[in-house]
């Protein structure tokens, strides 16, 4: 079975946290998903960005307001926009001078998570001071997705669980990267890391 079929459907709950595992370590934020990463998974997920347009629809020195349309794909492709603005109220202190790339870079984020269909912000839109403090709301516990993703996956490749329902949605998050990392690749598992038992969830 190749990773193309083995994907979950892309409405289902675990899509998100499909897309999650193709994120590097240096490409998410406290489990968000960095510009950068957005677009090169992206583009390994949904193919090669064929164009890319900003329409600035408001910028002078402290505020700008921005639209991004991409198109991507291969033989079928998709087209999703993003609108962003950027001023001293939502942006960090020492990027205040630059609205306008600042609201572009977050209009690009999220035309490339509706590409995407992911459910969760980028980096990008976290607004100003992004301290641990400040981020949204974001599970603390894994999730039923991430159960449903995680639990689908070892026992595809049968492979032991070192979570239980009360992990923490990031061990859960790196979970399911190191599972995703298997496809195509099951010279990776080790003995030791073999024998799924669906009691893990329990």
């Amino acid at each position: 079975m190749t990773e193309q079929e083995d994907r979950p459907d892309e409405f289902s709950p675990e899509w998100s946290d499909y897309v999650l595992t193709h994120f590097a370590d240096d490409e998410l934020f406290e489990g968000y998903p960095k510009l950068n990463g957005l677009r090169r998974v992206a583009q390994l997920l949904k193919g090669p960005i064929r164009l890319c347009t900003s329409q600035i629809f408001a910028a002078h020195p402290e505020f700008a307001s921005i639209c991004t349309t991409i198109t991507i794909g291969n033989d079928e492709t998709v087209t999703q926009s993003g609108c962003a603005d950027a001023s001293p109220a939502n942006t960090e202190k020492g990027y205040c001078k630059y609205p306008t790339a600042i609201a572009e870079s977050r209009a690009e984020a999220r035309a490339l998570r509706k590409i995407l269909s992911l459910s969760i912000c980028s980096y990008e839109e976290l607004g100003a001071e992004k301290t641990t403090e400040s981020l949204p709301d974001q599970p603390t516990k894994i999730t039923g997705s991430q159960i449903a993703l995680i639990d689908r996956m070892a026992k595809k490749f049968d492979v032991k669980v070192p979570l239980t329902k009360d992990s923490s949605y990031l061990e859960a998050q790196a979970f399911c990267k190191t599972l995703n990392s298997f496809q195509g690749k099951k010279e990776l598992i080790g003995e030791e890391m073999k024998g799924y038992s669906e009691t893990w969830k329990l």
